[in-house]
């Protein structure tokens, strides 16, 4: 799994990954993947919404997000939809 998210997802040793989700058994898995792979793995809290997500994010400089699409009555996609691209991006990417 470590080895994926460095080959699959374009991330190199200190990228910061977003997990926003509640605890789950997923989360402890990309826990210790971020750490063998040698990423910073950040934790967003999962109440947060729109520009709240949005600031996190960009304060963080997050570069890749993993995240349930949804958990009880949070639906994750539509938060992340709320913020343009523009406001989460602190520099260009390949």
């Amino acid at each position: 799994m470590a080895q994926s998210l460095i080959t699959n997802l374009g991330l190199e040793k200190g990228d910061r990954i977003g997990i926003y989700s509640p605890n789950s058994a997923e989360w402890t898995l990309l826990q210790f993947a971020a750490a063998r792979a040698g990423l910073i793995l950040v934790n967003v809290n999962p109440a947060f919404r729109g520009d709240e997500l949005g600031y996190c994010l960009k304060k963080v400089g997050v570069k890749t997000l993993v995240m349930p699409p949804t958990f009880k009555k949070s639906n994750y996609i539509n938060n992340v939809k709320e913020i343009t691209l523009a406001k989460i991006c602190t520099r260009s990417y390949r």
